[in-house]
């Protein structure tokens, strides 16, 4: 049966109309008899015959254009014949698309169980099939098994959480001896390997290959980034839809209300709480498995922390200390301070005239034996001897200006400090500069001392924006770690698809208990492995993309997509050969006529 790749290209039909139009009203010459040549015309048959052969040779041209013409309408509609593939097919390799895309609605199911459907028919009585997933790690499942292994082995598979690898598992193809290759997928997004080179090297190899397009609109709405600093989760949530929508976000410690116009992008700062943390969006999409994300915060034991100050209310310092989640605080009011060792110290808007000599004196020699001290400036510091813990000496200045980060360290790297309204002029710094404004007085400064360490923090709280920003505390946490060591936690957050080398041992995975040495993480969720607990995400941005279709550049007779176990042959180029033979037919029956 023929059929047509470019069914427009049936409306050049049109122009056989036009041509009998030209015939139907040309004008045709008048003939008059003259006696002068009636001699030439004695032979009654001879006239007849040429008679009659002139108008065959007249219709002959309207036959010789009328056939070009459909012959060249055709070839723009670029026809084929499709016949059953019966090379290889005897041994049938089934490429599937296992990746998070593929678990889209689709026709009251998912993508992918319509995929595995279609695998299921087509391996009806083949001899040998194999089965690979792919995966963002290709998965072998069934090699050169019956069709009844085959079938039993499509009804338990699940479908995975991760990116897909579509290039690479077709490659694997290639360890099989011979067998036709067939493709399910949504072509939504292909891994690091293009399909089209795997395919050139599989057709050289004598593997013919099929795609089978599972695919439909469809709508979604996804968290396709994330990071963790400290006790804090910065999300980022597309909108994939044409329209705007409204949502809310929920976690372990509340819900923030969401509005997406089409095609936005939105970031959302989430606080953690120790172990276990949930973060999903409250809609109902076509694709769910990115409408959750998962984050731990490790349990650690908190810092022992005094947090000296007169102040009788919290200020949005020791709010951002609190929130962290890694300090142990403990306040203490000049001129009472307790005698004990705290791992960190911090002073902040205390009262000069309660302060006692010996009170700086005691914390510098708590310095060297390991201890931390944050010295925050207050508006009359220039005025209090800090002693030892005195890093810079200070003259106030109150004229706006914008604070730079002098150095990249992991604390002020990607960072904005913002300006300051009110600050002090700097002399003899003893310290490293980390943030400075533009005319190089310090602002924030590091020194070494012992075992220990002192920070001066030159912004007066009520004096700049800082404050106000997410960024600052941000800033108190990194220095936090930095202090003590205790790294981001990004090690315990890791990308679907991580394959996780362990001891042999049981490790509790989304999926249940599983006993291993390496844990695939090939679905979102936790992974406790001995006393570590992981947490894996679906972050993508192509894998949330749904309604994206890639289409495929056909290098072969193979049908290009989901013509399961059929061959084209194209007879565009074979009509356009015969429409030119008979132009140039045409040409030779005007010469001979003598019109030329």
């Amino acid at each position: 049966m023929v059929s047509f790749a470019n069914p427009l290209g049936l409306l050049a039909l049109a122009t056989v109309g036009v041509l009998i139009i030209l015939y139907l009203f040309y004008k045709r010459p008048v003939k008059k008899l003259f006696p002068s040549i009636m001699f030439f015309l004695k032979d009654m048959k001879m006239t007849k015959k040429s008679f009659a052969w002139r108008r065959f040779a007249s219709n002959l041209l309207f036959i010789l254009q009328l056939i070009a013409i459909l012959l060249a309408a055709l070839a723009i509609a670029d026809p084929f014949q499709a016949f059953a593939s019966l090379a290889s097919e005897d041994h049938v390799v089934l490429v599937i698309d296992s990746s998070a895309s593929m678990q889209t609605k689709h026709e009251g199911s998912t993508r992918f169980d319509k995929a595995v459907d279609e695998a299921v028919q087509l391996i009806q009585g083949r001899q040998k099939v194999s089965i690979i997933l792919a995966e963002d790690l290709p998965l072998l499942l069934l090699e050169e098994g019956t069709a009844q292994q085959a079938e039993d082995a499509l009804k338990k598979i699940e479908g995975a959480e991760t990116p897909t690898n579509l290039g690479d598992a077709m490659l694997q193809a290639l360890s099989f001896s011979g067998g036709a290759v067939h493709v399910f997928s949504d072509f939504s997004s292909f891994g690091e390997t293009d399909p089209v080179i795997a395919q050139q090297q599989l057709q050289a190899a004598g593997m013919p290959v099929t795609y089978h397009e599972v695919f439909s609109p469809a709508k979604n709405v996804g968290i396709i980034d994330a990071s963790v600093k400290g006790n804090t989760a910065t999300l980022k949530v597309k909108n994939y839809e044409s329209n705007g929508v409204s949502f809310s976000i929920q976690s372990n410690t509340t819900t923030k209300n969401v509005v997406l116009d089409k095609g936005a992008v939105q970031e959302v700062r989430i606080q953690l709480l120790p172990g276990e943390n949930v973060v999903s969006l409250s809609l109902n999409d076509d694709l769910a498995v990115d409408n959750t994300a998962y984050f731990v915060l490790p349990d650690r034991k908190r810092i022992k922390t005094l947090y000296i100050t007169n102040k009788e209310t919290d200020d949005f310092f020791r709010a951002a200390l609190a929130s962290l989640g890694l300090l142990d605080i403990h306040e203490a009011k000049l001129p009472v301070v307790p005698d004990e060792k705290f791992d960190l110290y911090v002073i902040n808007a205390i009262d000069k005239g309660k302060l006692l000599p010996t009170t700086f004196e005691d914390i510098s020699r708590s310095v060297k034996q390991g201890s931390h001290v944050i010295v925050h400036v207050q508006r009359d510091s220039h005025t209090i001897s800090y002693g030892n813990l005195g890093l810079v000496s200070l003259t106030p200045a109150a004229e706006p200006v914008s604070l730079v980060d002098v150095i990249q360290n992991g604390v002020t790297k990607g960072l904005t400090f913002g300006t300051a309204n009110t600050y002090f002029t700097t002399t003899q710094p003893q310290c490293t500069h980390w943030v400075t404004n533009q005319k190089g007085d310090v602002l924030v400064c590091e020194k070494k001392e012992g075992d220990g360490s002192i920070l001066y923090f030159g912004l007066i709280e009520d004096a700049t924006n800082f404050k106000n920003q997410p960024d600052y505390p941000l800033f108190w946490d990194s220095l936090i770690r930095y202090f003590y060591s205790l790294g981001d936690d990004t090690n315990v957050h890791l990308p679907t698809g991580t394959l996780l080398p362990v001891f042999q041992q049981s490790v509790d995975t989304p999926g249940g208990d599983v006993k291993t040495n390496k844990v695939v993480m090939n679905r979102a969720g936790f992974y406790e492995v001995g006393e570590e607990l992981y947490a894996a995400n679906i972050f993508n941005f192509e894998e949330s993309n749904i309604n994206v279709k890639h289409e495929l550049e056909d290098t072969s007779a193979a049908s290009r997509l989901g013509s399961g176990g059929e061959t084209k042959t194209r007879l565009a180029k074979p009509f356009i050969a015969l429409a030119l033979l008979l132009i140039c037919l045409e040409f030779f029956v005007i010469k001979w006529r003598g019109d030329l």
